[in-house]
């Protein structure tokens, strides 16, 4: 399982599904010291050992300046127990390359202009709309009025 969550393929995943027995084994395995807690750097020596590698110096940086944050974020000192690990599993291994993390953001900003355009289209044709009402009601008050 270490060596799965170790592989390339998996860095470039949301997430990668497992289970609670899974979690559970995976985090036996990094708390090599058994203390009950795991800490980013403990992670890092397991995966390592696993298999990790990353193509490019910058995506191995990236990758283990976000595994610290996260658990700064969610540990206490800086350590993980079973159920923190558990709970946060996803948002802490998960793993874009700067590259991947740009194209995302342009693929929302894009998201986002497309939005905009569907929001002023509909805008645009509720005004026509209203106003072929508006001509359409007075030139039948002009028919009656004659």
């Amino acid at each position: 399982l270490v060596r799965r969550i170790s592989s390339t393929d998996f860095r470039y995943m949301n997430s990668i599904p497992l289970d609670a027995m899974e979690l559970k084994i995976v985090f036996k395995t990094i708390d090599a010291d058994r203390s009950g807690n795991i800490t980013a750097d403990e992670v890092l020596e397991s995966f390592e050992f696993h298999g990790l590698s990353f193509a490019k110096e910058e995506d191995e940086a990236n990758f283990k300046s976000r595994l610290r944050s996260m658990f700064e974020l969610h540990g206490t000192n800086n350590r993980l127990d079973l159920n923190a690990f558990c709970h946060h599993f996803g948002a802490i291994f998960r793993f874009y390359s700067l590259e991947e993390e740009v194209e995302m953001e342009l693929i929302e900003e894009e998201k986002e202009a497309i939005r905009q355009t569907l929001r002023l289209r509909q805008s645009v044709r509720v005004r026509e709309s209203l106003r072929e009402s508006r001509v359409s009601h007075s030139s039948s008050h002009a028919s009656h009025a004659s």
